[in-house]
């Protein structure tokens, strides 16, 4: 197959598991490598991103730089919509490059995406300039902490498990802002000064000066009765709680991640 390369452009295309959300046929210019990224849902909670690649110096290098253009994009899809979105799966590519005599040739691959379809209820279909947003999102703040932070979050959010989740949440909330739990509380009830708080079990003395808050926000009560024996008679009440508690967690990580890179959201 022959062709100019000003005019010659490759796909690769991956599926992400996004079940519930209706996405429609989004596209926006990348760069000089990467032509255009486009976005759509398809059926059984796929959702399809195709990136159009120009021809290559380098297909294994144009094969990796689209692996993370398309996992930014999950990401965002997940923090934007704060749903569980699976991992990226690349489907087929179709990258041109010119051989060692000149002749414009093709990597072609292509693998079955069949298991990673599933249903869930559906949420309705966002505008699309909501998804231009997440677009835009992944390609104008490309960073790797914040990468960091949004693939802690999806992880978290892949968890069915309220529970689980609520544990991962929390070292998520950690891991972004860099806050022992005392810290942690506070930041907590700045956010949210009705939260409730209440006395810390006594512990043993420390050794340490530095003085220690006497409370504790709810969320970090839970997180430890889950996480160390108390000799608690039974863990219902804290199994309870954590359901409780789980969604206003994961908006605390929502607006954490904001905060973090407000300045330089789209």
């Amino acid at each position: 197959m022959t062709g100019e390369p000003a005019t010659v452009r490759g796909t690769i295309a991956y599926e992400v598991q996004c079940p519930g959300r209706a996405l429609p046929r989004t596209e926006l210019p990348w760069n000089s490598d990467f032509h255009l990224v486009l976005v759509e849902s398809r059926e059984q909670g796929a959702v399809s991103i195709e990136v159009t690649c120009a021809v290559s110096a380098d297909p294994v290098k144009t094969q990796s730089d689209a692996d993370v253009i398309a996992g930014r994009i999950a990401r965002e899809i997940s923090f934007r919509f704060s749903c569980p979105v699976g991992r990226t799966v690349c489907c087929s590519s179709s990258i041109p490059h010119f051989d060692a005599e000149g002749h414009l040739n093709w990597t072609v691959s292509t693998s079955d995406t069949s298991a990673w379809r599933s249903s869930a209820p559906d949420y309705g279909s966002p505008p699309a300039s909501a998804v231009l947003g997440i677009l835009a999102a992944a390609r104008d703040m490309a960073d790797p902490r914040r990468d960091v932070d949004l693939e802690l979050f999806r992880s978290a959010l892949s968890s069915m498990d309220p529970i689980a989740r609520f544990v991962l949440l929390y070292t998520t909330l950690q891991e972004i802002l860099l806050r022992n739990q005392d810290d942690l509380d506070d930041w907590i009830c700045e956010k949210y000064p009705a939260v409730n708080e209440t006395i810390k079990p006594q512990r043993a003395p420390r050794t340490r000066t530095a003085k220690k808050r006497a409370k504790e926000t709810g969320f970090t009560r839970v997180r430890n009765s889950l996480g160390h024996d108390r000799s608690q008679p039974s863990f219902g009440a804290t199994l309870d709680d954590a359901r409780r508690l789980v969604q206003k967690l994961q908006e605390l990580v929502v607006l954490a991640i904001s905060k973090k890179y407000e300045t330089r959201i789209p």
